[in-house]
C-alpha cells in the first residue's frame, strides 16, 4: 500500500462570480493560471461557484449531476488535479440541492456533499433563506486524495461543530462558501479556527468576494487556512485572488500528540462519517 504523502498543495480560489454560469466557468479557469496550477495537488473554489444569485427569479433551471459533470469534467481534466466545486446548484429527484462536487484529475467524479444546514438571515435592509430554494441534504461524506482523508461542509455549516466532529480523525475539512460581510466580519475567522482547534486538523475556508447583485448580499472574502493548532497559515482580502498552501501532515501529528483532545473523544455523532 502507498504511505500517505507527507505533504498536500492546496489552491483556495477566491471568486466575485456572477449570475452567469457561462463567464463564472472561464473566469476561474483564468484566476487560476494568473497564479499556477503546476503541483498543485487539490483546487478549491467557493460555494455558488457556476451561479451565484437567487435562481428562482432568474429563470435559472439548475442542471443535473451529469450535466455538471459534462461541463466541469472536462475543466478539471485541463487544471490537471482534484478540484472541488465548492458548492453548485443540483437538481435532484424533483429538488434542488445546494451540492460539493470532487472531481478527479481525469475528470471522473470521486464523490458529493449536499449541505445540511441551510443558510437564513434576516434583517432591516435585506433577507436570504436558503429554505426556500434549497432541500436539506441529509449525510456528511468525505474523500481521500494522496493519503489524506478530507471531510466536506458548506458555509453554514461552520456553525454547527457536531458535523465537523464526525469528520473527526481528517487531515483537512473544507468550508466552501458565501459568508455575507456583516456575519463574516464578525464569525468567519473565528468559527473557522474553533473548528480547527477542536478536531486539530486544517480547515480551509473558500469564501466569494464582491457583491452578489440579484440578492444585495455582499461577501466578505478573506478566505483562509487554518493549521491545526489554530493558527492562520494564509489570508487573503476582499478581492479575486488565489491562496496557495503547503500543508504538512507533520503539523496535524504535532497537535494531536500536543493536547490528543481528538483521541479522547468519548461520544459519537449520530452521523456516519462516510457515504
Amino acid at each position: 500500500m502507498k504511505s500517505p504523502a507527507a505533504n498536500l498543495a492546496v489552491m483556495l480560489c477566491q471568486i466575485d462570480g456572477s449570475d452567469n454560469p457561462e463567464t463564472n466557468v472561464s473566469r476561474i479557469p483564468q484566476l487560476v493560471h494568473d497564479y499556477g496550477i503546476e503541483d498543485v495537488d487539490l483546487l478549491v473554489v467557493p460555494e455558488n461557484a457556476l451561479f451565484r444569485g437567487n435562481f428562482q427569479a432568474a429563470g435559472y433551471v439548475p442542471p443535473a449531476l451529469d450535466e455538471h459533470l459534462a461541463v466541469l469534467g472536462p475543466v478539471t481534466k485541463a487544471f490537471g488535479c482534484c478540484t472541488v466545486w465548492g458548492s453548485v446548484q443540483v437538481t435532484r429527484d424533483g429538488s434542488v440541492y445546494n451540492t460539493t462536487l470532487v472531481i478527479a484529475a481525469d475528470g471522473s467524479l470521486v464523490t458529493t456533499y449536499e449541505k445540511i444546514h441551510l443558510f437564513q438571515l434576516f434583517t432591516a435592509t435585506s433577507s436570504v433563506d436558503e429554505t426556500s430554494r434549497f432541500a436539506h441534504g441529509s449525510q456528511p461524506a468525505t474523500f481521500e486524495i494522496n493519503g489524506w482523508t478530507i471531510g466536506l461542509t458548506i458555509c453554514y455549516d461552520l456553525r454547527f461543530p457536531e458535523l465537523y466532529r464526525a469528520y473527526a480523525g481528517a487531515e483537512l475539512m473544507l468550508c466552501p462558501a458565501e459568508f455575507t460581510h456583516m456575519t463574516g466580519k464578525a464569525h468567519w475567522e473565528v468559527l473557522l479556527r474553533a473548528r480547527a482547534i477542536e478536531n486539530q486538523c486544517f480547515i480551509a475556508g473558500i469564501n466569494q468576494c464582491g457583491i452578489n447583485e440579484s440578492m444585495n448580499v455582499r461577501a466578505y472574502g478573506h478566505s483562509m487556512m487554518v493549521g491545526p493548532w489554530g493558527d492562520v497559515l494564509s489570508a487573503a482580502d476582499e478581492d479575486e485572488t488565489c491562496l496557495r498552501c503547503e500543508l504538512s501532515r507533520t503539523d496535524v501529528t504535532d497537535a494531536r500528540e500536543r493536547v490528543p483532545s481528538v483521541h479522547s473523544i468519548r461520544h459519537k455523532t449520530s452521523w456516519s462519517n462516510s457515504r
